[in-house]
């Protein structure tokens, strides 16, 4: 493994701020590269002016240097009738930019986007981009590249979809750099912080961001991914916004205004720094100059406990989660009958009440004997993953399909369900950490359901030294403390009560499915909405359950702010604030069910 200033790629990242290269593209064109010719060609054919930018690159202080291999991908060459030249091409450009670099700086294999979409969006399917993604990269390899980075990315699918190919290529340290706007998302609308953590749980190694915008408008993004990542973060700005002069594209920043940002992106916790759109040696050099003056900011041992979508992010454990239960085909006809014919509109249109019904989280379940379950899943999270914007949650009995389906998921999902039972860990846990998934664990052990707290709480104990050894922290599970019938087992509820209680005093999440207490006894309602707000009293993290259920969503919002999970009651005031239901009348049926007390 190469080392540059005795370090390998990741050990330099703990040890100094590194300082990456400029822009390439913009001194080939001004050393002939004409507009509508390939790149990559230029490059191979004029191999000299590449060596030439690339080592004033390292001369002015780079520790790495991008292989001129942006659009070398079997998708883009093909415009341009090379399609079948993928490792010529590749291979011969990896070769040129590791003789330049020799043990000066380390060189990073770059790849960009295919220039199309993935399914709903585009043509593409998933496998055929890893697929396009892997040719690529094991020419890259074969020509003697240090790391694989993977830039200028604007859709987060296809960002995963190279991210899991360069993973199953090599052994190689993968980075993971994406384009935001002036409003911070990329152009399928996915935020920076979301972005990071869906990298990450895909297997980037470092995560990051370039182009778009220039060094200032870059600092809160760089925050945001900072506060969120488990990884090293890289940015690459441009020289400031772009403008078009006598038909020529100019940046606003001088190389010293520019350097002037160096300090407050490595403050915000940038790792890695560089330049895009219109920087050069000269740039790079006082970037260099003032990066030695700090140390680099360390990250997070693990990310938070969060899920993401293709949009957005939502944090566990800061405010309580309505998981939706709604897509599930048990007992619902309608969607048994939509889910064998193929239409998952019918899908979609239960994910999307449930959303505007105030669930922050889908459960997903298409298993049923009248469907090809992991087609199914495939279906539903490709629609839903683009329609509804929240996080899912993968619901299924058969590892395959919950594998298939954290494969493809566009985000970091959850896992319904891991059991205690030994079999089941050893099946499940290697995937909920090549994926770094969230997952709901139930204490059901190989002897079955046990009865009261102290058997739950034992399970779980022995269950999360095997989940910890696997290299699986305590964020990243949800316990179920198991609601049981209470109208078999008068005790069950209070059972369950006290291991979510455990669970709160020892730093764990905690889900319930709340309507399962409730079968076999009349206005279930009832019931279920005071198993809710007792659950929530005892430290419960997340229920699943149905949002379309207006009391217990009500009684949910009244309870949030009252054990001080909403902050300045927003949240209730902008559910209650157009209600006919009035303050009093809410307090009154909330403290009912608190209490005991009977409204007079």
């Amino acid at each position: 493994m190469k080392k540059v200033d005795g370090l390998t790629f990741l050990e330099y990242l703990k040890k100094h701020v590194m300082v990456l290269d400029g822009a390439t593209g913009t001194y080939m064109q001004q050393n002939g590269m004409q507009p509508g010719i390939c790149p990559e060609q230029f490059a191979i054919d004029n191999p000299d002016v590449l060596a030439k930018v690339q080592r004033d690159y390292i001369d002015a202080g780079s520790r790495a240097i991008y292989t001129f291999s942006m659009g070398g991908n079997a998708h883009k060459l093909g415009e341009f009738s090379l399609g079948d030249d993928v490792v010529r091409i590749n291979k011969a450009l990896a070769q040129l930019s590791a003789d330049v670099a020799g043990d000066r700086a380390f060189v990073g294999g770059d790849l960009s986007s295919t220039g199309s979409f993935l399914k709903p969006l585009g043509d593409l399917e998933f496998e055929q981009v890893v697929d396009i993604y892997k040719q690529q990269i094991q020419a890259l390899v074969s020509g003697g590249v240090d790391f694989i980075v993977i830039e200028t990315m604007i859709d987060i699918s296809e960002t995963r979809a190279a991210i899991i190919a360069a993973k199953e290529t090599c052994d190689l340290p993968v980075v993971a750099s994406m384009t935001f706007d002036e409003h911070g998302k990329t152009l399928t609308g996915t935020g920076a912080a979301a972005a990071a953590m869906t990298l990450i749980s895909a297997g980037a190694d470092v995560v990051g961001l370039n182009c778009s915008t220039g060094p200032k408008e870059m600092v809160e993004l760089v925050k945001a991914m900072k506060a969120v990542s488990s990884a090293p973060i890289l940015v690459k700005p441009n020289a400031g916004m772009p403008h078009v002069v006598d038909g020529q594209t100019h940046f606003d920043l001088t190389c010293p205004a520019f350097a002037e940002y160096t300090a407050p992106l490595i403050e915000a916790g940038a790792n890695l720094i560089g330049g895009c759109c219109g920087t050069d040696p000269g740039f790079i050099k006082a970037v260099a100059d003032e990066a030695a003056k700090h140390e680099p900011e360390p990250w997070r041992d693990a990310m938070p406990s969060a899920l993401t979508s293709i949009s957005d992010d939502v944090v566990i454990g800061k405010q309580f989660r309505v998981i939706g239960e709604r897509i599930n085909p048990t007992g619902k006809q309608a969607l048994k009958d939509a889910l064998a014919s193929g239409d998952y509109y019918e899908v979609l249109d239960m994910a999307l009440e449930q959303i505007d019904s105030g669930a922050h989280i889908l459960d997903v379940n298409v298993g049923t004997p009248e469907v090809d379950e992991p087609d199914a899943m495939k279906n539903a999270i490709e629609m839903l993953s683009a329609q509804a914007k929240v996080p899912l949650c993968i619901d299924s009995a058969n590892p395959d399909v919950i594998e298939q389906a954290l494969r493809i998921y566009p985000g970091r999902a959850l896992v319904n369900s891991l059991s205690t039972k030994e079999k089941h860990l050893d099946a499940l846990l290697p995937v909920i950490k090549r994926h770094n998934a969230m997952f709901i664990l139930l204490p059901i052990g190989d002897e079955g359901i046990p009865q009261t707290a102290q058997g739950r709480i034992e399970e779980i104990r022995a269950a999360m030294k095997k989940i910890e050894a696997a290299g699986i922290g305590k964020d990243s599970v949800l316990v179920d403390g198991l609601v049981m019938t209470v109208s078999s087992d008068a005790k069950a509820a209070t059972e369950t009560l006290k291991v979510v209680k455990w669970c709160a005093q020892n730093g764990y999440h905690t889900v319930l499915g709340i309507s399962n207490g409730s079968f076999g006894l009349p206005q279930r309602k009832y019931i279920n909405s005071a198993y809710l707000i007792m659950a929530m009293g005892a430290g419960l993290t997340a229920a699943i359950m149905n949002p379309g259920d207006t009391m217990m969503m009500d009684l949910y919002h009244a309870a949030e702010a009252l054990i001080e999970r909403d902050d300045n009651f927003e949240n209730y005031i902008a559910r209650f604030s157009e209600s006919e239901m009035t303050e009093e009348d809410a307090k009154t049926i909330v403290d009912a069910v608190l209490t005991g007390k009977k409204k007079r």
